[in-house]
C-alpha cells in the first residue's frame, strides 16, 4: 500500500473536481463546483497558483484526501500588504483511509502546504471549518463561529425558501419561522433615526475611486487587502452564479465616505459582502447608510437580505451591533462554520488582529 502527498497538477482537475462534487452530494445544502470556477479559485490567483495538496493512493490511483491554500493578501494599515494562505478544500475519504491505519491524512497534507508557504513568506493560514478537533490536531486556534443573520423583505418568500433549504422540519420548527419571518418584517418599520444629507448611487467597478476605498479600511487589524486587482478577482472574475455589485455614498459636501459591496443570487436573495466607511463616521451615519442600501435593495424586489457575523475581535462585533440596529437578527447555529489560525512567521500576531467579511468566505450560501 502506497501514499503520497503531491501538490495537484491540471491534469489531475477533473478527477478532482469528481471527488468534491462527490463529497458536497451528502451534504443538506450541495453544490456542484464546475471546472471553470475551480481554474479561477486555485489557479488564477492573484499571486500565483493556489497550493493543492493530494493525498494520492499510488497503487489504485485514487484519492485519498485534498486541502488546499489561497495565497490571499492582507493588510495592517499603514503598513504595507503581507501574504496570508486562505484554506479550503478539506475532504476525506474515510473508506481509502482505513487501510492506511495511523496516517494523519490532513495533518501531512497540510505540513506540505505549510512547508511551501513558509518558502514564500506567508505569514499566516486561516479559514473556515465545522472540523474543530480535526484542525486543533494540526494546531490550529479555534477562534469564533460565525453567526447567520437575516433581514426579512418579504416573509412568505422567505419562509417557503428556508424550507425548500431545510425540508425535514418538525410542525413546532415551521410555525418558529413563520413566526419569525412576521417579527422581523415588522420590527423594521419600528427602527427609525436622524438622517443627515447623504447621497447614493450605483456604480460600475471601473468607478472605484481605489485610494479613497483603501483609506476606508479597518484600521489597527489585519483586513483583505481591497485594491482594484482584488476585488476584479474576487467579484468581477468569479465565474460562479452570484452577482456582485457597488453603491458608492457620498456626504452634503460630495466627498465620498462610504462603500457597499453586496451580492444576489438567482433566487433574489441578497448579501451583504462588506460595508467600508470613512473613519470619521459616526455610528448613526453607518446605520443611516445601512438602512439607505437595504431600502435600495428593497426596491431591487429583494426577498431577504442576509449578512455573516463575526465575533473574533472588536470591530466586527461592534459592525454586528451596528447591523442589528438597522434591523438585522442574529442567531447561532451549531452546524455554522468556525473561523481558525495559525501562525507561521510572526507570534506577535495574532487571530483578535484579523477583521473578516462575507468577502473573507467563497459566498456560496
Amino acid at each position: 500500500m502506497s501514499m503520497i502527498i503531491k501538490f495537484l497538477d491540471r491534469e489531475l482537475i477533473d478527477k478532482v473536481l469528481q471527488f468534491f462534487n462527490n463529497a458536497q452530494s451528502d451534504k443538506v445544502r450541495s453544490f456542484n463546483r464546475s471546472r471553470k470556477e475551480f481554474e479561477w479559485l486555485f489557479f488564477e490567483g492573484l499571486k500565483k497558483p493556489s497550493l493543492y495538496s493530494i493525498a494520492w493512493d499510488d497503487d489504485s490511483k485514487e484519492i485519498i484526501g485534498t486541502y488546499a491554500g489561497i495565497y490571499i493578501p492582507m493588510v495592517l494599515r499603514p503598513g504595507e500588504p503581507v501574504l496570508t494562505l486562505k484554506g479550503e478544500d478539506t475532504i476525506l475519504s474515510l473508506d481509502s483511509m482505513i487501510k492506511f491505519g495511523k496516517r494523519d491524512v490532513l495533518n501531512e497534507m497540510l505540513l506540505n502546504i505549510e512547508e511551501k508557504s513558509k518558502a514564500d513568506n506567508v505569514k499566516f493560514i486561516w479559514g473556515f471549518t465545522t472540523a474543530k478537533s480535526s484542525f486543533q490536531r494540526c494546531g490550529f486556534k479555534i477562534i469564533s463561529q460565525i453567526n447567520w443573520s437575516f433581514y426579512v423583505i418579504k416573509p412568505i418568500i422567505f419562509y417557503k425558501y428556508r424550507l425548500k433549504q431545510f425540508p425535514q422540519q418538525s410542525v413546532m420548527k415551521k410555525l418558529r419561522l413563520w413566526g419569525f419571518s412576521w417579527y422581523n418584517f415588522f420590527r423594521q418599520r419600528f427602527l427609525s433615526f436622524p438622517f443627515t444629507q447623504i447621497s447614493f448611487r450605483q456604480i460600475r467597478f471601473d468607478e472605484i475611486e481605489e485610494k479613497i476605498l483603501l483609506t476606508f479600511l479597518p484600521g489597527n487589524v489585519y483586513t483583505l487587502y481591497l485594491n482594484k486587482k482584488f476585488l476584479k478577482w474576487r467579484i468581477i472574475d468569479n465565474p460562479s452564479t452570484m452577482t456582485y455589485e457597488l453603491l458608492e455614498f457620498r456626504d452634503e459636501k460630495g466627498f465620498v465616505i462610504s462603500y457597499f459591496i453586496f451580492s444576489h443570487n438567482q433566487d433574489n436573495i441578497y448579501f451583504v459582502e462588506q460595508f467600508l466607511f470613512a473613519g470619521h463616521m459616526l455610528d448613526r451615519e453607518k446605520i443611516q447608510i445601512m438602512k439607505l442600501s437595504f431600502n435600495f435593495l428593497k426596491k431591487r424586489k429583494a426577498a431577504m437580505i442576509r449578512a455573516m457575523g463575526f465575533s473574533n475581535n472588536v470591530l466586527n462585533v461592534k459592525e454586528m451591533k451596528l447591523l442589528k440596529k438597522a434591523g438585522f437578527y442574529f442567531i447561532k447555529n451549531k452546524k455554522a462554520s468556525y473561523f481558525i489560525f495559525k501562525n507561521l512567521a510572526d507570534p506577535a500576531i495574532d487571530a483578535k488582529d484579523i477583521y473578516l467579511s462575507r468577502l473573507n468566505t467563497l459566498g456560496i450560501v
